[in-house]
């Protein structure tokens, strides 16, 4: 294999992490916040967040959907990582389906979809959050931390 497993592992698990801290603060901060933007400058500030939270958030889903993905070619029997490929998929699904409509709806101003977006962004945090203890112990194992089974 071309890319050695234990990086992609290191990977992985860094941009899970980075991701939770940024899903952690959107999800009790800046969703939040919304109701509290005045609503005659509400479509300016959201296409400013949109804008630049997707060069927050875009390359580190990037990398961890490619590493993730890579992690099951190299491990292609491994419980652990296709269940956390599955977490991934999740939270793609999840932004598509959940997420971006919501997005998309307060780009015409202000609306209720702002309160749902709270709501509807519960299983990216949750997800994520697992994701990332799983990994962290994972993580640990890979490097010989003793008594500490992840199953692989």
């Amino acid at each position: 294999m071309p890319f050695d497993p234990f990086l992609l592992a290191v990977v992985q698990t860094a941009s899970c992490l980075f991701m939770a801290g940024v899903i952690w603060v959107v999800q009790l901060v800046h969703y939040p916040a919304f109701p509290f933007v005045a609503k005659d400058q509400f479509t300016a500030f959201h296409t400013f967040h949109s804008a630049r939270i997707t060069w927050i958030v875009g390359p580190a889903m990037g990398v961890e959907l490619v590493s993730a993905g890579l992690l099951c070619v190299a491990f292609p029997h491994s419980l652990l990582w296709w269940s956390n490929m599955t977490g991934v998929l999740l939270i793609w699904a999840s932004t598509v389906f959940l997420s971006i409509p919501r997005h998309n709806a307060l780009a015409l101003g202000f609306s209720s979809a702002a309160e749902t977006l709270v709501y509807t962004n519960w299983p990216r945090t949750i997800i994520w959050t697992i994701r990332s203890v799983v990994l962290c112990l994972a993580l640990l194992k890979l490097v010989g931390c003793q008594g500490i089974d992840v199953g692989f």
